[in-house]
């Protein structure tokens, strides 16, 4: 089967785009990987089995495994990235029973109150904020240590360092707040304990939701703004390091930069940036 030509990727300006330039380089190999395992099942299911071919020796033929490598964790950023893009969404569509009740409802099997939905979420926020900010360095350690070989790999470094440190002043004050709130006490604000305070007294009262819905559409109106502003920032920020990492890992025709000295048939090519 003759193997598939690789289509030139659109200019690298953002994190897109740089995803889809390493799709483009890596799509090949995975289709070659999907290929091998029908033809294995195949062999299975014809009495005849046959080994599928070992991952060193796709690996010899292109650097096909260290694309793998570097697509599947810049994929898990942008991931991280979307999750943190759907949580405020999930926090203004509450259950019904969780919408139009005071008191604890349950749903599901689930029981839970409005304060604590909103709670909820804005907690599991600043628990994928970490989960984000760990990618990121993981996805970085794994570019220097593939580069860390190069002559020129001092350019590699220098802009993950600084898209790095410019990653955590960032989330300086977000992360030291979500540690605070899992290693010492629950995360608490002004406007939690307020919509927590009214709902209690509702609660004690017996009144309807309808008594208190004026804190819940503020707390929500106030955590969905932040939420939304602070994703938008990341995703300023992460597009400049996909056009930034797009000009250092490929070259103007599209081909991915291969870390030099050849080691598995790759060819040697200096970094640069644009």
């Amino acid at each position: 089967m003759p193997e598939k030509k690789r289509r030139s990727p659109a200019r690298i300006t953002n994190s897109k785009t740089f995803e889809a330039a390493i799709w483009t380089a890596f799509e090949p190999y995975a289709v070659k990987l999907i290929d091998d395992d029908r033809a294995w099942r195949k062999s299975m299911q014809e009495g005849h089995p046959q080994g599928p071919l070992p991952v060193q020796q796709r690996a010899v033929r292109r650097d096909d495994l260290l694309l793998h490598l570097i697509f599947q964790a810049f994929h898990e950023v942008t991931t991280s990235l979307d999750t943190l893009c759907n949580i405020p969404f999930y926090m203004r569509h509450a259950p019904p029973s969780v919408s139009r009740r005071a008191t604890s409802a349950t749903w599901r099997g689930l029981s839970t109150t409005r304060s604590a939905w909103v709670r909820y979420h804005v907690e599991n926020y600043f628990h994928e904020l970490y989960i984000f900010q760990n990618r990121v360095e993981a996805f970085f350690t794994l570019l220097r240590r593939t580069y860390r070989k190069q002559t020129d790999s001092t350019k590699l470094n220098e802009q993950c360092d600084l898209l790095e440190k410019a990653l955590k002043h960032g989330f300086e004050g977000v992360v030291k707040t979500r540690g605070s709130h899992v290693h010492e006490s629950r995360f608490d604000d002004a406007t939690l304990r307020t919509l927590e305070g009214v709902e209690f007294i509702a609660r004690l009262k017996k009144n309807s939701a309808r008594e208190y819905s004026q804190w819940l559409q503020e707390a929500l109106a106030e955590k969905v703004f932040w939420m939304t502003a602070n994703n938008a920032a990341i995703r300023k920020w992460l597009d400049d390091s996909g056009r930034v990492l797009g000009g250092l890992l490929f070259m103007e025709n599209g081909a991915f930069r291969f870390p030099s000295p050849p080691q598995m048939g790759s060819t040697p090519s200096a970094l640069t940036t644009t």
